[in-house]
């Protein structure tokens, strides 16, 4: 079921100011309404075209009925952050999903009006060649060699020829209790994200034993639908990809990596199963966590990214080193156990890290923060620095006054990016090493640490525990002789935890 949609155009001029916010600068801020303290202007989602960076969001505005609405924003920017052009797309309550580079130059953009999805594709002059809405909401899309289209939504996979015509549509799961959110090209098939909210059926090839409330679901899929593996990920609590936000951008993704593996992301509510990392929340809040995983689905790496409170995610983007960016919207600070020491932060605070692509460890941390909530849903790899887009509701801005929320781009040079005071994969309380090991690693605390004796324990990626001793504080040096080849995590009593692998 299709409908047409009606495309009008706006074009609306910009700020360039600075930002203090650490090492950020900001480069442009859009306000659809400028003095209207009714506005919302939002950036989701961006890419690199062609030489060019494009940035799709949504902006409030007023038609000639004097009418007013929120309208699909598509702005281009060159290699210096500067807007060259900007245009607006619809009239009612849209907002982007994904935007996708063309095999032919062009640009593919989908998203969302209220329960129809969309599709737009657009030259590089943001002129419109095509559009078509459809009964299904569209989160994610991939391009195939013959220039067709592949797509998920809900349990169903949904091909989409070049004249954006559904050719077919195979139901993954009669039960119902599948929700797929993404897709990547992977050879001949695709990989899938979504989440699991109850076994489902048993014909669907998917997993019908689940952790708990509600699980993660990763598999490979034929072009017919036919399912080579599936893997469902989580903990006894609730861990999923429907993130609450994903109107504000906060949203899930599967991508492919250089080394030939895949990495996730998601939001979890457990500290246990595949869950390694507890921040002492008791599994009360939400956390992102980024995995990344072999081809079959086996865990490589997981960083844990939040506080002691709900923290939501955005997509992910590899670097050209092969390291992962990853944005985060942190709403709690100053706990012990938190990623984040920020003395005067207040409200959402648009965090953002690298992460190694090897460990998963934190290389790098940086954030924007106001009086009220700032995020930053999409970072773009230009030369020697990023570019990130987002929004931001507080007065951060030299000499501008911000109308509810307005759409940003901000500058992160990576090389004077802030160093975290803690490292969620191997924290600075605690250091393991050779990683990967032999028969033997050795543990070493900091001088500021001191106790008598603690339990030390070891799980697998299962959450099972293998290990369990007392040591001190002094360097300790532990026979895992026993253990067989794989990856593991330690514990010990409250001073952090380190993942390492045994050869």
């Amino acid at each position: 079921m299709k409908r047409q949609i009606t495309i009008n155009f706006l074009f609306i001029f910009f700020f360039l100011t600075s930002l203090h916010a650490q090492e950020f600068t900001l480069l442009d801020h859009f306000d659809g309404l400028p003095n209207n303290d009714n506005t919302e202007d939002y950036y989701f989602e961006a890419i690199s075209h062609q030489g060019e960076i494009y940035a799709a969001g949504t902006t409030r505005a007023i038609n000639a009925q004097g009418n007013q609405g929120d309208l699909l924003l598509i702005a281009k920017y060159n290699n210096s952050g500067q807007r060259t052009n900007s245009a607006t797309y619809g009239f009612s309550e849209l907002f982007p999903t994904k935007l996708l580079s063309l095999a032919n130059g062009n640009l593919l953009v989908t998203g969302q009006d209220a329960d129809i999805g969309f599709i737009i594709i657009l030259d590089t002059d943001l002129n419109v060649i095509a559009a078509e809405n459809f009964d299904f909401v569209l989160t994610d899309i991939v391009e195939n060699s013959d220039g067709s289209f592949t797509t998920v939504a809900g349990d169903d996979l949904i091909h989409i020829g070049t004249d954006l015509e559904v050719t077919s549509s195979v139901d993954l799961d009669s039960a119902n209790f599948t929700s797929l959110v993404s897709i990547k090209s992977k050879g001949d098939n695709y990989m899938v994200l979504g989440m699991l909210t109850n076994p489902p059926s048993s014909s669907s090839g998917f997993p019908t034993s689940l952790y708990g409330a509600e699980d993660i679901l990763v598999a490979e899929l034929t072009t017919s639908g036919e399912v080579v593996w599936a893997k469902n990920y989580g903990g006894s609590n609730i861990d999923n990809v429907a993130f609450v936000n994903i109107d504000l951008g906060h949203l899930g993704e599967i991508i492919p990596t250089q080394d030939g593996n895949f990495i996730f992301n998601a939001q979890t509510k457990s500290a246990n199963g595949d869950i390694t990392q507890d921040f002492g929340n008791g599994d009360n809040d939400y956390d992102m966590w980024v995995v990344k995983i072999e081809p079959t689905g086996n865990i490589i790496w997981q960083a844990k990214l939040g506080t002691k409170a709900n923290e939501f995610g955005a997509r992910l983007t590899e670097l050209s080193n092969g390291n992962i960016v990853a944005p985060v919207s942190l709403s709690a600070f100053n706990e012990s156990q938190d990623v984040l020491s920020c003395t005067d932060c207040q409200g959402d605070v648009g965090w953002s890290c690298v992460l190694d692509q090897q460990t998963g460890a934190i290389l790098e941390q940086n954030w924007i923060d106001g009086a009220g909530d700032e995020f930053i849903s999409r970072w773009v790899e230009n030369g020697d620095h990023l570019l990130g887009f987002g929004y931001s509701e507080s007065n951060v801005l030299a000499g501008v006054e911000l109308d509810d929320y307005d759409a940003i781009v901000v500058k992160w040079n990576l090389s004077t990016g802030t160093t975290p005071t803690k490292n969620l994969l191997t924290d600075a309380e605690l250091q393991v090493y050779p990683n990967p090991s032999g028969d033997w690693i050795k543990l070493e605390f900091p001088k500021t640490t001191f106790f008598t004796q603690k339990q030390l324990l070891i799980y697998d990626l299962n959450g099972r525990e293998m290990m369990s001793i007392m040591i001190s504080s002094d360097d300790t040096v532990l026979d895992i002789s026993s253990l067989a080849t794989g990856h593991y995590s330690i514990k010990v009593g409250d001073e952090g935890s380190v993942s390492f692998v045994k050869k």
